[in-house]
This record gives structure tokens, sequence and C-alpha cells, in this order.
């Protein structure tokens, strides 16, 4: 049982909540602004920028639901969504999950996974919060629940936590953010698990080590992840090359070179050695017959129809593979389609997707 969201008043929150079982957040990601009222329809703005652009400084919805959670306590964060009409919502799940693990949250859900069925808008998406027609987010959640659920990236070695110890420390200070910053700033979230605790005491290990890098990409910044379960690229990734372990990748360019690929077991065994696993790429979504305005922050009223259209992200893809591997193109059931073109180069199995491929899934199988 919870109370409400342990943001909602700050320091205070803590002792409000301090006999509740677990702790809860929220969070958006350039949540809509309403121009002329409360939860206009049609004048409303979102802010057209991406979250990775704001990990190499140490900001963004993730960075500060990671300042709230509380030591000792389960952390749940009940509701987060980047909201439509989002260019770059491809980048959610990957990074969410990542993240997630990475400072060692206990729940994560997405907000909101709206009605279907006959009569209802199916195949689409008509709302700032949907998740089901938004191909862009539900196209990794299978990735991400395995991902998440099994742990493929380990939490962050490194610890500090803001100690909010003693009485009243609403009075020095009244959210976590004000007391990093008599503290010097917070940690950087990509290096250090951070939390605030009532406890005198607090840890102060130092670690460097992280499997989430941050490095420049075509016209902005890119997440890469890697471990030997997981990996992961995120960003504007589009003319460019990364060498990850067991991973080769070179993308060549579409509209804003911007997309997020993710590669996974499925079998719990490290990526080089698994007998299957699943790749996933995916950069915008959108409606059938979309109306932007010039500005490209609003569609108004006008979501167009089913169904959602996948920009396609031209890729050359090359993994480790001691044994030959074949490839499948899969639907969004899971289906397989067909075979994808497989090439052995020593030790690397090549691929290429495409214009041919029509697919977010392409399942790898080993033996």
């Amino acid at each position: 049982m919870i109370d409400s969201q342990i943001a909602w008043g700050g320091m205070t929150s803590l002792y409000r909540e301090s006999n509740m079982s677990y702790a809860d957040n929220h969070a958006y990601w350039n949540h809509p602004t309403f121009l002329k009222g409360d939860w206009s329809s049609t004048d409303y703005r979102v802010n057209r920028k991406a979250l990775v652009d704001t990990l190499a400084s140490n900001q963004g919805t993730l960075a500060e639901l990671a300042a709230f959670r509380v030591v000792g306590k389960p952390y749940s964060i009940s509701e987060y969504d980047h909201p439509a009409p989002n260019d770059y919502a491809c980048e959610m799940m990957p990074l969410y999950s990542v993240f997630a693990c990475m400072q060692d949250w206990d729940i994560i859900y997405t907000f909101a996974y709206e009605k279907t069925g006959t009569g209802l808008k199916n195949g689409q998406y008509a709302s700032f919060f949907d998740q089901n027609g938004m191909t862009a987010k539900s196209a990794f959640f299978a990735s991400a629940a395995v991902l998440f659920r099994q742990g493929l990236v380990p939490p962050l070695a490194g610890q500090k936590y803001l100690s909010a110890a003693g009485e009243r420390p609403w009075e020095r200070f009244m959210t976590p953010f004000q007391g990093w910053a008599t503290q010097g700033g917070r940690p950087n979230v990509l290096t250090t698990r951070i939390g605030v605790t009532t406890s005198a005491r607090t840890e102060k290990r130092s670690d460097t080590t992280t499997p989430m890098s941050v490095q420049k990409g075509t016209g902005g910044l890119v997440s890469i992840t890697d471990t030997s379960k997981a990996k992961s690229v995120v960003g504007f990734v589009g003319r460019k090359s990364f060498r990850l372990s067991d991973l080769d990748l070179s993308f060549g360019t579409w509209g804003t070179d911007f997309a997020s690929l993710t590669w996974v077991p499925l079998d719990g065994k490290p990526l080089a050695t698994s007998a299957r696993s699943l790749i996933t790429v995916v950069a915008r979504t959108e409606n059938e017959g979309m109306l932007w305005n010039e500005a490209r922050d609003s569609v108004s009223d006008r979501w167009g129809v089913a169904p959602v259209r996948a920009e396609i992200v031209p890729c050359k893809i090359g993994f480790r593979s001691d044994k030959p591997a074949t490839v499948y193109v899969l639907d969004a059931t899971g289906k397989r389609l067909r075979k994808l073109d497989t090439t052995r180069d020593g030790t690397r199995s090549l691929i290429t997707i495409g214009v041919d491929s029509r697919s977010c899934f392409y399942e790898v199988v080993r033996g």
C-alpha cells in the first residue's frame, strides 16, 4: 500500500510515506503543454527534443526519478511515457529498461494501454499516451521485458545517497535536487546509483564502470549499452558505425537519422552463444494521414487513421557467431515470415536490413 507519488511533497514525503510498503513515482518526458486551457485536444505543443541528448549532462526525467528513490524500499515507477506526437519515441523503452536496471529499480510501467475492440480505434494511436498503437514504443515491449525482468544489465556498483537524517530535513532543503546542490551537485547517474535516505550514514562507493556510454551521433547524441547479455544503440545513429563487443553496426541515412536497436537473448545465455535471440530496430512511426504543424510539435486533433507506418532503418549488422546463424524476419506476433540472407565473415554472421525487410523484428537462431 502507498499514499501517493514520492515526489509530491518534496522531502516531507519521506516521512508522510515512512510506513508505506514501497515508494512510487511518475514522470513524463516532454509532457504536452496546453496553450489555451487544460487538456485541449487541439491547442497543445510537445517539445521536440530527444531524452538521449540530456544523458551526458546528467539531466532528464530518468535522472530526476533516480533522485527520489528511497534507499531500503522497493521503488516503482507506475506512470512513465514519452507522449505522442513524438519523432523520438523509439528511445523510450530501451533507455527506460536499461536505466531502471542500472539504478536497481523494482517495478516499471508505461502509461497507458488504451481499450481496443469492436468500434474502437484499433491499430493506431489517437492521443498523447497511447501505448498499444504507438509502435515506436510497443515494438520494444518484448525486449525491454526480457532485459528488465532477467536483469541483463547489472546494477551500478558505484553508490552515493543523499542523507535526510534528523528532524524536519525539509527546512534544510525541500527537494533532493536542492539537497544535492548543497553537496556540490548530483552524482553522474550513468556511473552511480543514487537515492535519498533518512539515515545519517550514506554509501560512498566509487566505481566508474558503466554499461551505458554516450557519444556524439549525427545531429545529436547516441546511447550505447554493451553487456554480455544485452546490447542497445539509441539516438542519432544515421550515417554512423558502432562497434560493440560481439556486435558491429553500420547505419545508412533516413528522415531524422534517429532510431533504436536492441539485441537480447531469448534463452538467458550470453549473446555470443545464445541459441535464440531477438533484434528489434525501430525509428519513427506514425498513423496513416497524420497532419503535423510546421514546427512538427503538434498534430492538433488530426491524428490520422490505421495502419501505423514504420520508417525504414537501413542497417548492416555483424554479430559474433561461432556457429552458422539463421535469421528470420518476424511479424508483430513473433511468427516467422521468411529467412533473411545471411553471410559469413570469419566468426561473424552478417545481415542487411532495409526496404526489403519490412519488419521491426529479427530472430537469430544458432545450431
